[in-house]
């Protein structure tokens, strides 16, 4: 299964979008990314770990943004 349609299955149906940060200088390759709405941070945490990933950006209801390191 796509990783994405993994991922809309995991958290819900209209709770993902799908996005691409990428290096403007183009020195580094692009990389998806994806957003996953109204998740807490232990289950963003869980979801982060099921994808390998080594850190998440995690906000809650205050919409600050926070780096959290899964490794």
């Amino acid at each position: 299964m796509h990783l994405f349609g993994k991922l809309c299955s995991l958290v819900g149906p209209g709770r993902t979008i799908e996005g691409e940060g990428f290096d403007p200088s183009g020195k580094w390759p692009a990389e998806k990314s994806f957003l996953a709405l109204g998740l807490d941070l232990e289950a963003s945490c869980a979801l982060g770990k099921e994808f390998g990933q080594n850190a998440i950006v995690w906000a809650g209801a205050d919409a600050v943004p926070r780096l959290i390191l899964l490794q």
